[in-house]
């Protein structure tokens, strides 16, 4: 007789906040008998050993009020988005599949009772036997009935690839048909059905993101059905909703059905099993399957869209009191000979714009602000406030100049002489066009083009001035603010 192999994995959940507890804060022991409730903060309770979030509804609440309604949204902070573990139980959400914060991670007790901690506090609640430690299998009395409570089933474990059947590998589609069929005789004999899991690919999103999950669907049946899919918020209101193509099939008798549906980034725009969905603002979503009398609905999944946390950068601005607009903040760097690693340039609310150089472009720590800028392009010489100087016009430029058909002619000439004298080897055809940067020398004159044909550097920049090339690089890609007509000539 077939059998299971059993592989106890530890995983790693991202996840929210039923526990609100503080890093390095005491942990209060499971088993103490007189709890000191002082540890707790506001709004949490002492229970089992662990200080917990209240659970507060309020029933005269109008949709109004509701948390992740556009009035109320900038109120709410991304430890406000995501419902306390309980509350995502009571939503339909398997123990399995709660989240957390994203710097916390879920555990549950002996009783099952889910809570959000540290990681550091999870090992140590561990070691005092307030948690149960997260296997991918269950190990009590009651494994199929203890993996119902973790919203996964014997073959959805095999499918994620957690265990194996037999000695048998479950990767080719093959093998996946033919462990289904073996599972279908000894859980499903003699049923048509169908079940269902997904695998999320993570389960915090930015606002603007594509969510992307894979669905999968196996079992044993024949004829036709029509999946339908929901993404819905905390409310149970439908933000989403697609179906699949009707699936029609009939099975051979010896190999069971499986299939799986995504969405996923890489299929857009060509178009995925189902549409794509954006998150569009921060909130709490459930994702729903049905499949009429097959399967009834049920919530398998749930993620979060939280607003961008801020950078080192943002937050030295907002500490300085910079209002300043996140389409037009740009951070560069330089050569660390000039003296500026690490700079940038912002336009507050205001439209006046702000200068500034940091320690560190990865993790800055210290901000220097400037009203002006003090380092301004200079032909033939790189800096890293240039390039925040070219950054932040190509942000603010409403349009970029072009050179007449004149002043290609012109500066095209001026540059082939120049080519000829220093003996530089290049392809000999190049189209010109103006680049669009104000140097400290008001009497030179920016300019950029492509070379013809297939090249690795096949574009380049430069300065003129009096009509003499002060200034000549190639570079991979079209120079930033470089501006060529549809109508410019090749020359040679």
């Amino acid at each position: 007789m077939k059998y299971f192999v059993i592989l106890l994995v530890l995983i790693g959940f991202t996840g929210i906040s039923f526990a609100e507890e503080s890093p390095g804060s005491p942990i209060p022991e499971p088993e103490q008998d007189n709890p000191v409730y002082e540890n707790c903060g506001p709004g949490t309770t002492y229970q089992d050993g662990i200080c917990v979030v209240d659970e507060i509804e309020n029933s005269t609440t109008s949709s109004s009020d509701k948390w992740d309604t556009a009035q109320s949204i900038d109120r709410k902070s991304n430890s406000d988005i995501i419902p306390p573990p309980l509350k995502q139980m009571k939503l339909g959400i398997k123990l399995g599949h709660i989240i957390c914060d994203k710097d916390k991670f879920p555990v549950w007790n002996t009783h099952y009772k889910p809570a959000c901690v540290y990681p550091d506090t999870e090992s140590e609640l561990i070691k005092r036997g307030w948690a149960k430690l997260r296997l991918m299998l269950p190990a009590g009395p009651d494994p199929i009935k203890e993996l119902d409570w973790m919203g996964r089933n014997v073959m959805s474990m095999m499918l994620e690839g957690t265990f194996s059947y037999s000695s048998t590998p479950v990767e080719t589609l093959d093998e996946k048909r033919a462990a289904i069929w073996e599972y279908s005789q000894q859980y499903h004999p003699g049923e048509q059905y169908l079940e269902y899991a997904i695998i999320p690919h993570q389960n915090h999103y930015n606002v603007g993101d594509k969510v992307q999950f894979d669905l999968l669907e196996w079992g044993n049946y024949s004829g036709c059905w029509d999946l339908k899919l929901r993404i819905i918020d905390r409310y149970d209101q439908s933000v989403f909703e697609n179906n699949s193509e009707i699936v029609c099939l009939e099975p051979d008798g010896t190999s069971g059905t499986f299939n799986s549906y995504s969405m996923k980034e890489d299929l857009y725009p060509m178009g995925g099993d189902f549409d794509e969905f954006v998150c569009d603002k921060p909130g709490y979503y459930r994702i729903e399957v049905s499949n009429g009398d097959i399967f009834p609905t049920s919530i398998l999944q749930n993620f979060a869209c939280l607003d961008s946390e801020l950078t080192s950068i943002e937050k030295l601005l907002i500490s300085n009191q910079i209002d300043y607009l996140p389409d037009k903040l740009v951070v560069t760097s330089g050569h660390t000979i000039r003296g500026d690693p690490g700079c940038g340039a912002v336009v507050d609310t205001n439209s006046i714009t702000h200068w500034f150089g940091i320690d560190s472009i990865s993790e800055p720590k210290e901000i220097t602000l400037f009203s002006e800028n003090p380092n301004h392009c200079e032909v033939n010489t790189s800096s890293c406030f240039c390039n925040a100087q070219m950054e932040l016009s190509a942000l603010t430029l409403d349009e970029l100049n072009y050179f007449t058909l004149e002043e290609q002619e012109k500066f095209a000439n001026i540059l082939i002489d120049y080519l000829a004298e220093e003996n530089i080897n290049r392809t000999p055809k190049f189209q010109i066009g103006k680049l669009n940067i104000n140097y400290t020398d008001s009497s030179a004159i920016g300019y950029c083009g492509e070379i013809w044909g297939k090249n690795t550097y096949g574009f380049f920049d430069g300065a003129i001035v009096n009509d003499v090339v002060m200034d000549y690089g190639i570079d991979k890609e079209l120079p930033l603010l470089c501006a060529i007509s549809d109508d410019a000539k090749w020359w040679e």
